[in-house]
């Protein structure tokens, strides 16, 4: 096993498993349970794989290079420990106490360290001066890429180099953080602290920063391509530095304005005549700009697989339409009439649809009466990344597979709507109706449940 590190006590693996053991009986109030202890202890290199350690003593201890996934370290006194080169995938540390952690070249895959405190902590070295170290939380490297640090306390961490990628820092207070060179792609930062970080070189393609607080920050260096800043606190900095991300060229070909203009115009009649005068508006594989939707009824009409981003359709009515396969990026969809429409596939990320109406719409005879039978609204697998739905009703909506994270639900109404599968990740939830909604395999935020849910 080879000696202990200077001022630690190393303990055979069985004497370690016995303390485990004997912990887990104890968190589960079993007679003759008793909390473990292991501060100070050198415990590297051993396996724990699936243990519970929740509420544990481990103040200073070593896991280096320890197989540590899965473990439950909730609430647990962790002050200074040493982590370096662990395997932690999986593993969480729910309000525990990570001041002065060392976490240098760790995989931290899919932890959760929602209200964990990675501040800096000052440990009392066993020496014969009783000398002071003042230590700092120490990411750097560290692979928590997916990982959820919601409102966790990481204010003067070094996070140097390390990899994040989708992880959900909403919350986290990361005030004086070093960022240098963070790979932090696709992260939410909703509400999140950086004042006065360095995040020089540090990469935040497609983040969510909406209301975060970047005064003071070192940006040089940094990409923000394609990241949301609404509503950021941004002092001093200009916007100019959040410049939107470059896309793949579109070879779709461009829809001729009058072709177009004449075609909605021949809609609004086939529209008002239920049919017997004008045309339904037909776009299949189109580039679309330059025109406005807003207050226009395309009921029933068809725009797959075309490019419509940014274009203005406030208070459409877009019921049973279909946008199967688009691009919406930045559409501004707000109080629009979606109810039964076609939107599976489609790109929505950065769209307003702030108090869109969604609910299922009656099917009609020809005659108009109706047939006892609803279409809902589809957005199966869309990507609706940053988008503001407040106050919009979905009920009974199909919203399987689709990307929420950073969606802004404030008051939605999502009851009895279908959301298997998605992916909620730092999205707001304040307000929000999920009577009888379908969340088997959905990511919601931690104070909703966190990484899974099992059932519907």
């Amino acid at each position: 096993m080879g000696a202990a590190a200077p001022g630690l006590k190393r303990l055979q693996p069985d004497e370690v498993r016995r303390a485990v053991v004997s912990h887990m009986s104890w968190v589960k109030k079993r007679p003759g349970g008793r909390r473990a202890d292991l501060s100070m202890c050198d415990l590297s290199r051993l396996d724990l794989r699936g243990a519970d350690l929740q509420f544990a003593k481990l103040t200073g201890a070593r896991f280096t290079e320890c197989n540590l996934q899965g473990v439950n370290f909730d609430r647990a006194d962790l002050f200074a420990t040493d982590f370096s080169r662990a395997n932690l995938t999986g593993a969480s540390f729910i309000g525990a106490d990570l001041r002065g952690v060392h976490l240098r070249d760790a995989v931290m895959l899919r932890a959760n360290l929602s209200d964990a405190d990675l501040r800096r902590g000052t440990l009392l070295t066993p020496s014969a001066e009783g000398a002071m170290s003042f230590l700092r939380a120490d990411l750097g490297r560290v692979d928590m890429s997916g990982a959820i640090v919601t409102r966790a306390n990481l204010s003067g961490s070094n996070m140097r180099e390390v990899v994040a990628v989708d992880a959900d820092f909403s919350g986290a207070d990361m005030s004086g953080a070093e960022l240098v060179g963070a790979n932090l792609r696709d992260c939410q930062f909703a509400a999140t602290n950086l004042s006065g970080a360095d995040l020089a070189g540090a990469d935040f393609t497609e983040a969510n920063l909406r209301n975060a607080d970047l005064r003071g920050v070192e940006f040089r260096g940094a990409s923000f391509a394609g990241a949301t800043i609404v509503g950021a606190y941004l002092g001093n900095v200009s916007e100019s530095l959040f410049v939107p991300r470059e896309d793949e060229p579109d070879d779709r070909a461009e829809a001729p304005e009058q072709t177009l203009r004449e075609a909605l115009d021949e809609h609004r009649k086939w529209i008002e005549t239920a049919g017997r005068e004008g045309a339904r508006a037909i776009f299949h594989d189109m580039r679309i700009s330059g025109v406005s939707f807003s207050g226009l009824d395309l009921g029933v009409s068809e725009f797959r697989d075309c490019n419509l981003r940014g274009l203005q359709m406030e208070d459409t009515s877009l019921m049973m339409a279909s946008f199967s396969g688009s691009d919406l990026r930045g559409c501004h969809l707000a109080r629009a009439n979606v109810g039964g429409c076609d939107l599976r596939m489609t790109n929505l990320t950065g769209a307003d649809l702030t108090a869109i109406e969604g609910n299922p719409v009656p099917i009609r005879h020809p005659d108009g009466t109706e047939t006892g039978q609803f279409m809902a609204l589809n957005l199966s697998g869309a990507k609706l990344r940053n988008v503001s739905l407040c106050r919009a009703r979905l009920r009974g909506a199909n919203l399987q597979g689709s990307d929420l994270r950073g969606a802004d639900l404030r008051g939605a109404d999502l009851s009895e709507s279908n959301l298997q599968e998605a992916n909620l990740s730092g999205a707001i939830l304040e307000g929000t109706t999920l009577e009888a909604t379908k969340l088997e395999g959905t990511i919601l935020p931690p104070s909703h449940g966190g990484i899974a849910v099992r059932g519907s």
